[in-house]
């Protein structure tokens, strides 16, 4: 198949073009900017520069396609919260966009990237009686754009009969993170020994899941999905802020330090691994951690061996 990849300049998308090649699809970039890592199997040639806010550049760019994995978004929380406006512009406004020219290009399928963040927001589905956003909780603007990215796709498929799927993604880690998000901020600071910092207590908790597992889901999902479903590519455990810091500590030292807690933070809720796509994220914690230590170590001694 065609499949476009917008976003997949990024940490997640770029793992996710070079799993599509060795699956043997054609696969396309549509990003604002190329790769900062070299891509397996990917060609230069196959670059779309482009913002997902240029609705000209994205109907060129969905031209052809058969399917687009839409992961383009302003993905990080700090992001999101210093600027409210384009967490929006991206998360919300770029979806519809990019739907749009889906629509007007007869794209087979749109494949959103959403969040298990969202899930602080959603009762049960099955709970169809019930208001979908539970407004007496505390929430973020990145959670909340996500959510409306869930919803503008469901009301294409009901008013335009545009195929999706909603994709909510645990929170990755592994090699070529992207640079402030948590796991890789604990690995550069023992690296460059300095402490690992958490903010409150540690006890805040998240579905962290190695890279390579929430590829495999999105394989699956392309290949076993069912339009018009959302599922859930989280692991079936959960692993606190403190637990990430302690077994970094133990493969690799480095120091713990406590620092006041956020005036704002996720306080997530429970999520159920979609298990209709036979996929369930196995990587543990220390087992994805040491390929992403050793990354970071030898791209550490890469920048020495250029500076000497």
């Amino acid at each position: 198949m065609k499949i476009l990849v917008t976003g997949g300049s990024g940490f997640i998308g770029g793992h996710l073009v070079e799993r599509l090649i060795k699956e043997g699809h054609d696969v396309y970039i549509f990003d604002i900017d190329y790769p900062k890592y070299p891509l397996e199997g990917f060609k230069n040639t196959n670059f779309i520069l482009g913002s997902t806010l240029m609705i000209g550049e994205l109907l060129r760019a969905t031209r052809t396609m058969d399917v687009v994995f839409h992961l383009a978004a302003l993905a990080n929380t700090s992001l999101c919260a210093e600027s409210f406006s384009n967490a929006i512009r991206f998360n919300c406004v770029g979806t519809a966009y990019a739907l749009e020219a889906c629509k007007e290009n007869n794209v087979r399928l749109f494949v959103n990237a959403s969040s298990s963040l969202v899930s602080e927001k959603l009762f049960s589905p099955k709970e169809i009686d019930t208001p979908l956003i539970n407004l007496n909780e505390n929430g973020h603007i990145y959670s909340t754009s996500k959510l409306c990215s869930e919803m503008i796709c469901k009301d294409f498929f009901n008013m335009y009969q545009l195929p999706y799927m909603n994709l909510r993604f645990g929170i990755c880690y592994g090699p070529r993170m992207t640079p402030g998000v948590l796991v890789q901020n604990f690995i550069t600071n023992v690296l460059d020994d300095a402490p690992m910092k958490i903010e409150g207590t540690g006890r805040q908790w998240r579905y962290y899941m190695y890279i390579s597992d929430l590829i495999d889901g999105c394989i699956q999902a392309l290949n076993r999905g069912i339009p018009d479903h959302t599922y859930n590519l989280v692991p079936d455990w959960k692993t606190s802020i403190y637990e990430v810091a302690l077994t970094i500590k133990e493969l690799i030292g480095g120091d713990i330090e406590y620092t006041q807690g956020r005036e704002v933070d996720f306080r997530c809720k429970e999520l159920i691994p979609s298990d209709e796509l036979g996929w369930i994220a196995e990587t543990s914690l220390e087992s994805g951690l040491m390929p992403t230590i050793d990354w970071y170590q030898e791209l550490e001694e890469f920048k020495w061996e250029n500076y000497n």
